[in-house]
């Protein structure tokens, strides 16, 4: 039984500027098109600015604050990484610390059926009725990358996280001759959303004999 991917999200931490990137400056450097619907509601920050950008004719919500930078989606067609990408290598002089993609899904308690759950010492949720979640979480090294997977076991679902992790090589970026250079590793580590997801389908399948639909 397959499961529901309610999220993908492709997440840069570093240093943002959120009165640059803005829906018109996403049009008019070409990663949207000028038909584009979007909605934009400001989030307060304190000592800056927040601007949550929800694009109507695509399923895509930007997120954009001091600290970090957001692409989400739960259409499978949207590649939530090449578009951080495609801004990194706008603005190449950008710090960026780490980069991650998260994939978000969920089962229903009759789609999980008698897989494995997190149990409360030895026994179920179901025991404890007033308890809401119980959660089981792991973490594993591929490479230069840590991807952590965490099971919530609520009342009426099931949810799986996974998140791929990679922390940027700061000294490399230091000494890049050039700022393309500099920016290389972060639009490097973008542009793997689709492996991520890959990897995501092969550990559902491996753990819990669960198929993702492609």
């Amino acid at each position: 039984m397959p499961l529901t991917l309610e999220l993908a999200q492709t997440v840069a931490i570093g240093a943002f500027n959120p009165y640059v990137i803005t829906p018109d400056w996403l049009v008019r450097f070409g990663i949207y098109p000028k038909v584009v619907e979007c909605s934009v509601r400001l989030v307060p920050l304190g000592g800056g600015a927040a601007f949550d950008f929800d694009f109507g004719s695509t399923p895509v919500q930007w997120q954009v604050d001091n600290q970090r930078l957001s692409v989400a989606s739960s259409d499978r067609s949207v590649d939530c990484g090449e578009k951080v990408s495609n801004v990194l290598a706008l603005l190449p002089h950008t710090p960026v610390q780490a980069l991650g993609h998260n994939f978000h899904f969920t089962a229903s308690k009759e789609e999980w059926a008698g897989r494995p759950a997190p149990m409360l010492g030895n026994r179920k949720l179901e025991d404890f009725p007033e308890a809401e979640q119980v959660r089981w979480v792991g973490g594993f090294r591929r490479g230069e990358t840590r991807i952590e997977m965490t099971l919530a076991y609520e009342s009426d679902a099931v949810a799986i996280l996974l998140n791929h992790h990679r922390t940027m090589n700061t000294e490399l970026a230091r000494k890049a001759a050039t700022a393309e250079e500099q920016i290389a590793q972060a639009r490097e580590a973008a542009e793997k959303f689709r492996q991520d997801f890959e990897v995501s389908r092969e550990m559902l399948r491996t753990f819990f004999d669960m198929e993702l639909p492609r």
